[in-house]
């Protein structure tokens, strides 16, 4: 079975990929625990239905957590997001509930939550660095050892034990972090770029677009002196913004340096939660904005309104944003990025191609050896601008693409 596209209500769950295999794995593992371990609860056939049911329904949460939490998916999706990371952490109050509905001593279950807690950010605040699997082992051998001392019920011990491998381990570990060392035959690893990796990424796409034609444009005014600063930035701001409106950032990373990175904006959600993105955008561009200068946010306005316009009127994922260390180029890492990029939109049953824009001439003809088509050239005073679009496989909407290109 291939990865498929996660409906966003489910994303927090399963990631932004899930693999159909997993999740039944993951269900089947959540389902016969939490069963087992109600059958196994002295007292539960007295419970009323809806606490037998809201006991059982977080024990299924919980077993299903310390699987789920070991996917690709769902570990790329926390990685990326840390203020996410954080919220999961800090809403996780299962236990307590458990002990609650079961009329079992609270004490053990307020005991195993707070050191839950405290052990999970512990661990989280060590993400990146090559001691927090260590940390996060040990902190979880304490737990396993210290817990039977409660002499609480076994199935009741058990769930403890599970909540502590979820939260404390199973999440709070990032198991795809690269600890400086790429896990791939090859030398390199495309992975999800996470706010750790964001002065690594404002470095790498600083200097891919340092002769841009754009950001000449609108880095213009500055002397050299602040020039590099100025476009730290605009790139830190597209980024964020990247993050804000649930945007992917991907990095390509040999032996452990990032080498060249993406930007990729999903599909064009409801206008409700457009018009939100775009109060969003303001206020985090107002002090960049008011760095750069009322010319300069301007060009950066009407490019990007003038640019997603010439886009294709079916759902699709833009690549926003390409670029590759000066000194890597011609080794095919960009085919490699823009490759991942596109496959990104091939897994969402929502997107039906990956679209792009680029002031260089040069590069149209790149891209169309990568299957993307021409479409409209955005005139704007001295930059021309050339929107192309990559057709998902059994796209139906070239006919569409060549109507808007025109």
């Amino acid at each position: 079975m291939t990865a498929q596209s996660t409906p966003h209500w489910l994303r927090d769950v399963l990631g932004e990929q899930f693999e159909p295999i997993e999740v039944m794995a993951i269900l089947a593992f959540g389902l016969s625990v939490a069963t087992i371990l109600m059958l196994g609860l002295p007292g539960v056939s007295n419970l009323p239905v809806w606490r037998a049911t809201l006991a059982w329904l977080l024990l299924a949460d919980i077993a299903a957590g310390c699987l789920a939490n070991f996917t690709r998916s769902t570990n790329d999706f926390y990685a990326a997001r840390p203020l996410n990371r954080i919220l999961f952490i800090a809403v996780h109050v299962h236990v307590l509930i458990v002990a609650w509905a079961v009329h079992a001593d609270l004490h053990p279950a307020l005991c195993t939550w707070a050191y839950t807690i405290v052990a999970a950010s512990i661990v989280n605040a060590l993400a990146g660095r090559r001691a927090q699997r260590f940390v996060a082992g040990a902190l979880l051998a304490c737990a396993l050892v210290g817990l039977p001392r409660f002499g609480v019920a076994a199935p009741l011990l058990v769930v403890y034990m599970l909540f502590v491998v979820k939260v404390a381990y199973a999440f709070a570990v990032d198991h795809r972090a690269t600890d400086g060392v790429s896990r791939e035959p090859d030398g390199v690893i495309v992975r999800a770029l996470s706010h750790r990796d964001r002065s690594a990424f404002v470095d790498v796409i600083g200097a891919a677009f340092a002769d841009d034609p754009l950001f000449v444009a609108v880095l213009a005014k500055f002397a050299p002196t602040t020039l590099t600063s100025a476009q730290q930035a605009l790139v830190g701001y597209l980024f964020d913004m990247n993050q804000a409106v649930e945007g992917t950032a991907r990095g390509l990373f040999i032996d452990g340096r990032l080498i060249g990175a993406t930007l990729v904006e999903p599909p064009a959600q409801n206008r409700a939660r457009a018009a939100l993105w775009l109060i969003v955008a303001a206020v985090r561009y107002l002090p960049v904005g008011l760095r750069l200068g009322g010319r300069a946010s301007n060009l950066l306005n009407v490019y990007f309104r003038e640019t997603r316009a010439a886009a294709p009127l079916v759902p699709h994922h833009y690549l926003a944003m390409v670029g590759v260390r000066p000194d890597r180029h011609g080794q095919g890492h960009g085919r490699r990025l823009v490759d991942d990029a596109f496959e990104q939109a091939r897994l969402d049953v929502r997107s039906r191609g990956l679209a792009l824009d680029t002031e260089n001439a040069n590069n149209v003809r790149m891209y169309a050896r990568w299957g993307f088509h021409e479409g409209k050239v955005v005139v704007l005073g001295e930059l021309q601008a050339y929107t192309m679009f990559r057709p998902a496989p059994a796209s139906t909407c070239s006919g569409e693409v060549a109507h808007r290109a025109g």
